[in-house]
């Protein structure tokens, strides 16, 4: 995407030097419909800070989990969900983190946003993933934190544990690739 947007910037400016040559209204009409293309094509200038939940399965509760997982991590860290970086031990670059859905074989089924969690209700299941990924270099590490029975009245507990548990691995550096390999659930009656 950045490729087109520069492709796209480097033409509207050859047309802005045409229109002082040729004062015709083409090249001004040809600026407008490329600088309205770049803009459509050009990937978001704050990136890490971008956050939009997918909320899978329960679509009425995507507002709420939105909203909690901002409570919960502000609580957490004191800061925004969409300013928090994480250090990846690997590359020492900055991160920022997205959500996964996974189906039941482990999976990512998709991914929606940069920062924040995700969850999904598989029959009587509900997975809440997380990932972190590199921008610079699309190097994708995983974790997992939640596989539970569906119980509506702990969901929130759930997304609490699943965040506090994440947010405390990404904070041990160097023990964070041991743990991001496979999902690892948390019993229910462990949970807080």
């Amino acid at each position: 995407m950045a490729k087109f947007a520069t492709i796209h910037r480097a033409a509207g400016l050859i047309f802005v030097v045409c229109s002082f040559i040729d004062m015709r209204p083409l090249p001004y009409i040809s600026l407008c419909l490329l600088l309205a293309l770049a803009a459509c094509t050009s990937p978001p200038r704050e990136e890490i800070g971008l956050m939009s939940i997918r909320c899978v399965g329960l679509p009425a509760m995507q507002g709420w989990v939105q909203d909690h997982v901002e409570d919960e991590t502000r609580r957490q860290t004191g800061r925004s969900v969409r300013s928090l970086p994480a250090i990846h031990p690997r590359s020492n670059g900055i991160h920022c983190l997205r959500p996964v859905c996974m189906h039941q074989a482990g999976q990512m089924a998709g991914v929606d946003m940069v920062l924040g969690g995700s969850i999904e209700r598989l029959a009587d299941r509900l997975l809440i993933g997380w990932r972190m990924v590199d921008l610079r270099n699309e190097d994708v590490d995983w974790f997992a934190v939640q596989d539970q029975p569906y119980l509506p009245e702990r969901l929130e507990t759930m997304i609490r544990a699943s965040l506090r548990e994440f947010l405390a691995t990404a904070q041990q550096g160097g023990k964070l690739e041991e743990s991001w390999a496979e999902p690892k659930p948390v019993p229910i009656e462990h949970i807080e």
